[in-house]
């Protein structure tokens, strides 16, 4: 799906820090960089289950939105938040040929969630 537009993140309510709306260092940049390559995003919670995903329309727009898809993301997000010491993104292949590219969003040791861009 060549000129991709990633808006799995929404209006940023996954991503922004709360109440103040600051968003988590890094994850503004991360989505435009994905924008750029033509990958999808979503915004998972810190369990790892997709909270907001591309509204992208029609039938394309409705696979982003399928089960299985929605399994690969969700597959990515909970690797990426596995205990790493100094990782904060990393490439994944939750299924083959699917790579996922993730950065997980915190404060300080609390994990918030992750954005997980999604190359097919």
């Amino acid at each position: 799906m060549s000129g991709a537009r990633s808006t799995g993140v929404g209006s940023e309510e996954g991503a922004s820090g709360g109440a103040g709306g600051v968003p988590f260092p890094g994850v503004g940049e991360f989505r435009a960089r994905c924008r750029a390559l033509g990958l999808f995003t979503w915004w998972c919670d810190a369990a790892g289950a997709v909270v907001s995903e591309p509204d992208e329309p029609g039938e394309g727009g409705r696979w982003l939105r399928s089960a299985p898809v929605r399994g690969w993301v969700e597959r990515a997000a909970q690797k990426a938040s596995a205990p790493r010491p100094a990782e904060r993104a990393i490439i994944t292949e939750p299924a083959p040929g699917v790579w996922a590219v993730t950065l997980v969003a915190a404060r300080g040791r609390r994990k918030a969630g992750a954005v997980v861009g999604l190359g097919l």
